[in-house]
């Protein structure tokens, strides 16, 4: 496996005039926007995928699988994935992969912001290299709306989650986003979302880019708690001035919990969580404050992509195989036949990525003011 290099971290401020700018630009399928190949490229690709679903069309999935195996191979035996999932986690499942298939993947990982740039740019010049494409929800929405991915027609669609099937893309994973606290320096557990973001002035962090938790938390105090959406951000903009700090990174987020720089963390991801109380932190999210907010990670197969049968074979293996591997990396599968995810007596309430794509300039600016009304610089690596 070819590890690409990682791109470098674009922060806080930066990430968010780069989305509004991506928001606001002309897609690269546009007429005028980009080569003229670009879109003989999209189509050239469409034309391969519509034949082999046609060769395996009737096919039970073991033959299904032998058939896109021989496909692939047939096309180099290679296939190229774009993502922004950390190493630590897909190098077995890429590992995995390629013993189960002998395709060989070469991974460019980068930051969910950084990636999505990248796709952009790389189609815009003519040179997209990306076969299969993994982010956060938002950006995965905003390469959907640039028709940035081949629609997919797969029968195992079926075994994935309703509420995370997006048409041209599909959740693969979520990140649950909980409140998490120092178990040495809190007594006693927050029992509320109210009670998080009032009762621990001088003792709450937040994390610098976290506007669709924002958004969604927002959304559920008003559904849920009476509240105007006036009241709501009014709520969450008074725990931000009375925070101990802010941080950029759900990593460092979680090991500055640790440390014991700060006492509660708003909004760290389970992953994190269960990994350091796993390795005997003193760290704590159980009782979690209900309900967990989730946001899903998405996969979608490249609108120009040179290697569509090995694209869907990927895309397949990590919707099923893969799957049943996730919750050992601290995942949260969406296959409603895998086992160990999040428990399940916990409540839920999932980040709206179609509605969070219409108002994600609202919602971003926002926190970008509560965020920078705190007077304080984030931390960083």
């Amino acid at each position: 496996m070819v590890r690409r290099p990682r791109l470098a971290t674009v922060v806080g401020a930066a990430l968010t005039a780069i989305a509004v700018l991506l928001a606001g630009c002309a897609s690269p399928t546009q007429s005028g926007a980009g080569p003229a190949g670009a879109d003989d490229a999209a189509k050239k690709a469409t034309d391969r995928l519509a034949e082999i679903t046609g060769q395996l069309a009737g096919l039970k999935p073991q033959a299904r699988r032998a058939k896109l195996i021989e496909l692939a191979k047939a096309e180099g035996g290679t296939v190229n994935p774009y993502g922004s999932t950390n190493f630590d986690t897909m190098d077995p499942l890429l590992k995995r992969f390629e013993a189960d298939t002998g395709i060989k993947p070469e991974y460019f990982r980068g930051s969910s912001s950084d990636v999505l740039q990248r796709v952009l740019q790389e189609v815009s010049a003519g040179k997209s290299a990306a076969d299969v494409v993994f982010l956060n929800g938002p950006d995965m929405a905003v390469l959907a709306q640039k028709k940035m991915f081949q629609p997919v027609k797969t029968p195992v669609s079926e075994q994935i989650l309703p509420s995370v099937r997006y048409g041209s893309w599909f959740g693969w994973y979520v990140n649950a986003f909980t409140v998490a606290w120092n178990k040495d320096r809190v007594a006693k557990a927050p029992a509320s979302w109210e009670q998080v973001l009032t009762g621990y002035r001088g003792r709450l962090a937040l994390e610098v880019s976290d506007w669709d938790w924002f958004a969604t938390l927002v959304r559920y105090l008003v559904a849920e708690r009476g509240m105007t959406e006036a009241q709501a951000i009014e709520r969450v903009r008074t725990a931000a001035r009375n925070a101990a700090t802010v941080v950029d990174g759900h990593t460092l987020m979680a090991e500055l919990l640790v440390a014991g720089e700060y006492d509660v963390g708003a909004s760290l991801y389970t992953v994190n969580t269960r990994t350091l109380k796993r390795e005997g932190a003193p760290m704590e999210w159980e009782p979690a404050v209900q309900p967990l907010i989730l946001r899903p990670n998405g996969m979608g197969i490249s609108r120009d992509t040179k290697h569509p049968a090995a694209a869907l074979l990927f895309l397949e293996y990590m919707l099923t195989d893969a799957q049943h591997m996730l919750p050992k990396y601290e995942r949260d599968p969406v296959n409603v036949h895998a086992k160990g995810g999040l428990p399940p007596q916990y409540k839920t309430i999932t980040v709206d990525i179609r509605t969070m794509l219409g108002e994600r300039k609202k919602w971003e600016k926002l926190y970008e003011e509560i965020i920078r009304e705190t007077g304080k610089k984030p931390i960083k690596e």
